[in-house]
């Protein structure tokens, strides 16, 4: 199946390998044309996510300290059909790359500052999906049913999938936390950290630092727990 899809129109399809080695290539690519002034160049989007439908459009971020850095490249990437579109928000620059004279766009750049919450949504999203199923196949659902209720917009289609990107982005950001060694370390050594549900509470053990089985909470009551075994715990 080929890459791309003419603008305003939506479809699906099945995950392609094809998408990997694409987006492999597209970020090679933009590595010898940028060089040192990029920090990180990522696959994202649903093309990103294995064992579900997307459109066959390659959604690449592009991780910068400025945006200068990249905007002073715009001639070069030009000439190596990465044209830029516009500012998608103050945060964001888009480029595109497609069969242009048919109006067909087979990739969407995304140039956002490393480190913000624009990339960091990007990656979270990518990640916790591709490590939750059920995650990925509520998101798929929604994209079918919108998919064919809008073949042919794709601001409602998109417009449509805001509520549960909302949703899982939310899911994505505690994932992110809690399966971080560094949040395990900080609950299991009863170092107190902020909760990453409510950002209000601590965690703590309202058992205390006892040998037994621990059961930690928030202390803000958000409803965040977890239950640790004592051969877990680091502290005696």
């Amino acid at each position: 199946m080929s890459i791309g899809m003419k603008r305003g129109t939506v479809y699906l399809e099945p995950h392609q390998k094809e998408w990997e080695r694409a987006s492999e290539e597209t970020i090679q690519t933009l590595k010898n044309i940028l060089g040192s002034t990029v920090i990180d160049i990522q696959h994202i989007g649903s093309t990103s996510i294995k064992n579900i439908s997307a459109k066959p459009i390659i959604d690449i971020a592009v991780a910068v300290n400025n945006f200068d850095d990249i905007l002073s490249k715009r001639d070069e990437l030009e000439r190596n059909g990465i044209i830029y579109r516009f500012e998608e928000s103050p945060k964001q620059l888009l480029f595109v790359m497609g069969d242009f004279e048919n109006d067909i766009r087979s990739h969407h750049i995304h140039v956002v500052i490393y480190g913000s919450d624009e990339w960091n949504n990007y990656i979270n999203f990518r990640d916790y999906l591709n490590s939750n199923i059920e995650a990925a196949r509520e998101y798929e659902a929604v994209k079918l049913r919108l998919a064919e209720q809008y073949p042919n917009d794709r601001i409602a289609y998109t417009d449509g999938k805001q509520e549960v990107i909302d949703k899982l982005l939310d899911e994505a950001r505690l994932w992110r936390i809690e399966s971080s060694k560094e949040f395990h370390f900080a609950v299991l050594s009863h170092q107190e950290p902020i909760c990453p549900i409510c950002g209000k509470g601590r965690i703590i053990c309202s058992q205390g630092k006892i040998i037994k089985p621990h059961y930690f909470e928030c202390t803000n009551h958000c409803g965040w727990y977890m239950n640790i075994d004592y051969n877990d715990c680091l502290v005696e």
